[in-house]
This record gives structure tokens, C-alpha cells and sequence, in this order.
């Protein structure tokens, strides 16, 4: 919606100067200077196009005439050595696939015949015409060296038996010494 008049303007004045050049300073009005501050600006109007008529200097623009109706374009078929060569392949290709498919659905389908019985006999084990094998007794290294290892076991226990009993002598004849070694520095005392 367009605003029909004109918008006033408020012209303000130039600050008065006095004598002297001495500036004088005008009152004015603090909430009216806040609103114009703060008051949105008028949109301009949207530019209307009008255009403007041809000069007559240049004349009317003449309009071309219909052309006439000609026939389409028809064109003719011509063959390229390049197709056929390429039909002759998709035909041999197909040709080939076909064959393919058809040896692998021959080979998946399997039929077993059954065996003529005057070939084969059924299966009956026979007995062994070798003669039975016999055990025969070895001795075996580990067994020699276990029977060596429990003398060898034995014969040091009985030698730290022998130890031990000989420290037990050592240590009851040093407590008698040492008793004998106290009652006799309690007499002499």
C-alpha cells in the first residue's frame, strides 16, 4: 500500500553561534529524537516496467510468413560390415553358452547302473595265511636305568641316615662337654 503525500521532513537548524563565535546550544526534544532513531525506513516503490513503443523513425517490424510444408526427412538404410560382424559374434556367443549349459546339465544328471552280479563277488574277509606273530621279551633302557636310580636312591639315604646320627653324637658328646665345661667353672667359683 503506497503512501499518497509527501513526508515531511523536519529541518533542523544550525546551532545558533553568538558573539564571538561562542556556540549556543538549542533545546530539544529526547524522546523525539529516540523515535527517529529507531523508525524504520519507508520501502521504496517497486519499479514498475513499462515499455516504450518503437520509434517511427524505424517503421513497423514486418512478420515473416509461414513457411511451407515440406516433407520430412526419410532416411534410407545402409548396412555396416561392422554390425554383422558383431550379430555373427552374439549369435556364435549364444551358440556357445548354450552348448555349455547343455554338457553341465548332462553332467549333473547322474544315473547309477547297477552292477552285473557274475563280475563282482560281495565282499567276504578271508583268513590270513601268515603265520601268527609272538611277543618276544626285550628289556627296555628306561627300565635299567629306574632299577639303577632306586640303588643309587638308596644307597644315599642310608648314607645321610649315617650323617645325620653322626651329627646327632657330635652335638649330644659337645653338650656334655659343655655342661661338664660349666659345672666346673661353677665349683671353681
Amino acid at each position: 500500500m503506497a503512501r499518497t503525500g509527501r513526508k515531511q521532513q523536519r529541518v533542523e537548524q544550525p546551532a545558533f553561534t553568538g558573539p564571538k563565535g561562542v556556540t549556543v546550544p538549542q533545546p530539544f526534544n529526547l524522546s523525539r529524537s529516540l523515535v527517529d532513531a529507531y523508525a524504520k525506513p519507508e520501502p521504496k516503490p517497486v519499479h514498475v516496467f513499462k515499455a516504450r513503443p518503437v520509434p517511427k523513425s524505424l517503421g513497423i517490424p514486418k512478420v515473416p510468413d509461414k513457411p511451407l510444408v515440406t516433407k520430412t526427412t526419410t532416411f534410407k538404410p545402409f548396412n555396416l560390415r561392422s554390425e554383422t560382424l558383431h550379430g555373427e559374434h552374439v549369435e556364435w556367443k549364444e551358440k556357445l553358452l548354450k552348448d555349455k549349459e547343455r554338457k553341465e546339465t548332462a553332467a549333473r544328471h547322474f544315473k547309477a547302473r547297477p552292477v552285473s552280479s557274475g563280475v563282482y563277488k560281495p565282499f567276504s574277509p578271508t583268513k590270513a595265511v601268515s603265520p601268527m606273530t609272538n611277543e618276544k621279551v626285550f628289556v627296555l633302557e628306561t627300565d635299567m636305568r629306574a632299577e639303577m636310580r632306586a640303588k643309587y636312591d638308596e644307597a644315599m639315604k642310608e648314607k645321610q641316615e649315617e650323617q645325620d646320627r653322626l651329627d646327632e653324637e657330635r652335638l649330644k658328646k659337645q653338650a656334655e662337654l659343655d655342661a661338664l665345661a660349666i659345672k666346673e667353672l661353677r665349683q671353681s667359683q
